[in-house]
């Protein structure tokens, strides 16, 4: 892996990843319709036996895996086998956090609190004995060997316009983004998300509820983004230009700083908005022209005009939209208009009490199906 422009390298196995399970839905449903008959405890009634381990060969193709095995041997096989090189669009990695080195880990639902020790508490695949027994030899030098591995892997896989997210808590933010500035560029480093993770937490120096998450670009200047709405950001006003309520008798005032945090607090009926122009450049026959409100006329000026036609204007004043202030003639923009506020990199519904958790250290579903819509595509997750 890598080695190229003074990109270091290494080795790492790309074995074949074959099917254990089908997980499609087609294929749970094609089961259910079909007459019980016997079948072998992982095999897909479509496939036969043999089909199965022509890896990449047969008809099923590769959909909706989820693959059980070191990240990475896994991201090594797909960029070696499924020939995946550039064509994936997403990456989320959720690693361990180096905090830790001597770190436990549930194999089980049901043991929260496993013993590391103990050999009955390995019960799955021997990468985790080695993943939690002999990684972490060297401490935090070995960690971060062990997560520039696998991002220089995942920078091979992402496309042109793919993003890599990679979740980690505050103790080691700093040196995972250096490791991100190394194989990514500073140059392509995104806004990074703080998302809380607990509602409530006690400490001798300031509570930690938050975790981060470090958004790269493969190329900054293709990357592909949606932006998202959050519908619950309208009970706060971010915009400071948003300074203004009005009333439901029509009266207006300045917004406090209390209603800002919080809208619910204005009184029933009353609507934060802001004044925009009510011009636009250029000359219009039917739009540069005098208009009457509050007893006084008001002109667009030579070489602008208003944004509608007369009786549209008219139309705007009838239904509160137009405001006199300093001598002109506004438009008032509510901050309700668009139904939604831009999300930003803030997030505060990613807490664990949001969602059952089922392990001691869970990634809450919320936090990754976001990253879906604002890629517009479901993710390669690595842990």
């Amino acid at each position: 892996m890598g080695g190229e422009g003074g990109t270091p390298s290494f080795e790492a196995e790309a074995p074949s990843v074959h099917i254990h399970q089908a997980l499609s839905s087609e294929a749970i449903l094609r089961t259910v319709m079909k007459k019980p008959r016997e079948l072998t405890l992982f095999a897909d009634p479509e496939l036969d036996r043999w089909k199965q381990i022509e890896f990449y060969e047969h008809e099923a193709g590769w959909r909706n895996r989820l693959i059980l095995g070191d990240s990475l041997i896994v991201m090594t096989s797909l960029l070696e086998k499924d020939r995946l090189g550039g064509q994936v669009q997403v990456v989320y990695v959720d690693p361990p956090y180096g905090i830790n080195y001597n770190s436990n880990f549930q194999a089980e639902l049901t043991k929260p609190n496993p013993d590391e020790r103990l050999d009955g508490t390995v019960t799955r695949e021997p990468e985790q004995v080695q993943a939690y027994r002999d990684t972490w030899s060297l401490g935090v030098h070995s960690y971060l060997t062990y997560l520039r591995d696998r991002l220089l892997v995942a920078s091979d896989l992402l496309s042109d316009a793919g993003s890599i997210f990679v979740q980690i808590g505050s103790d080691r933010v700093h040196l995972v983004r250096l490791l991100l500035d190394e194989i990514f560029g500073p140059e392509n480093a995104c806004p990074m998300i703080t998302v809380q993770k607990t509602s409530g937490a006690r400490s001798t120096l300031l509570a930690e509820v938050s975790d981060f998450i470090l958004w790269y670009a493969k190329d900054k200047n293709k990357m592909k983004f949606n932006q998202l709405y959050d519908l619950k950001g309208l009970n706060t006003v971010t915009d400071p230009d948003y300074k203004h309520v009005l009333l439901p008798g029509g009266s207006t005032r300045d917004l406090l700083p209390h209603e800002r945090v919080n809208v619910k607090l204005l009184p029933e009926g009353a609507r934060v908005y802001k004044l925009d122009n009510a011009t636009s450049q250029g000359y219009s026959r039917t739009k540069t022209v005098e208009l009457e409100m509050d007893d006084k006329s008001f002109h667009p000026g030579n070489n602008r005009h208003w944004l509608l036609r007369v009786e549209g204007m008219e139309r705007l004043r009838e239904v509160g939209r137009l405001e006199v202030s300093g001598g002109g003639l506004w438009y008032r923009r509510f901050w309700d208009d668009s139904g939604a506020a831009d999300l930003n990199n803030i997030w505060t519904d990613t807490t664990s009490s949001f969602a059952k958790r089922k392990y001691v250290v869970q990634t809450v579903p919320k936090i990754v199906d976001e990253r879906n819509k604002q890629t517009e595509v479901s993710p390669l997750y690595s842990r």
